[in-house]
């Protein structure tokens, strides 16, 4: 199977603010046990963030937690931190992510997608791709063969996937 991903550095910017839309947690626990939670209780005060993810791990308390909105990329939150205000500082810190889809002339007719197809983008940090299940990951619905993606300083990994074809991590 060919590749149909390329990823390069963008200056393209989102005009959302960091609190618009849900805010997404993929918490861990000491033990590496997972939770996931969109929202949970928009416009809470942040203690009362933390004793909801708390609580929806079944009282394990989190020992950090990735956080991600449509406006902000994802990032670790130790416990206790603000992740809107985390997501604040790095979207005045980050650029973008330009993602282009194709399908490569190395690729055999029948290993070939259909760029015509519905399209998933899944994209993070690359170290939450080592912590979250993909299942958990952030992804997206690629509307166009070229897009840009927020995101953060550190090193990312990308991959472009349908029911049948997936890519190489970019």
């Amino acid at each position: 199977m060919g590749a149909f991903l390329a990823v390069q550095p963008a200056t393209g910017q989102t005009e959302r603010e960091p609190g618009d839309g849900p805010m997404r947690f993929v918490c861990l626990d000491s033990e590496r046990r997972v939770t996931a939670l969109e929202n949970p209780v928009g416009g809470a005060e942040l203690r009362d963030v933390w004793r909801t993810l708390a609580a929806a791990a079944g009282g394990r308390e989190p020992s950090h937690c990735w956080a991600w909105s449509e406006a902000c990329p994802p990032q670790r939150v130790p416990v206790g931190d603000d992740p809107v205000r985390a997501c604040e500082e790095i979207r005045a810190s980050s650029g973008g992510l330009e993602v282009r889809l194709f399908v490569s002339e190395e690729s055999e007719p029948g290993a070939r997608p259909d760029l015509d197809a519905e399209i998933r983008v899944t994209a993070a940090p690359s170290a939450m791709w080592r912590e979250a299940p993909f299942g958990l990951l952030p992804s997206v619905h690629a509307a166009s063969n070229s897009f840009v993606l927020r995101r953060g300083p550190e090193s990312w990994r990308v991959q472009a996937w349908t029911e049948e074809h997936a890519s190489a991590w970019e």
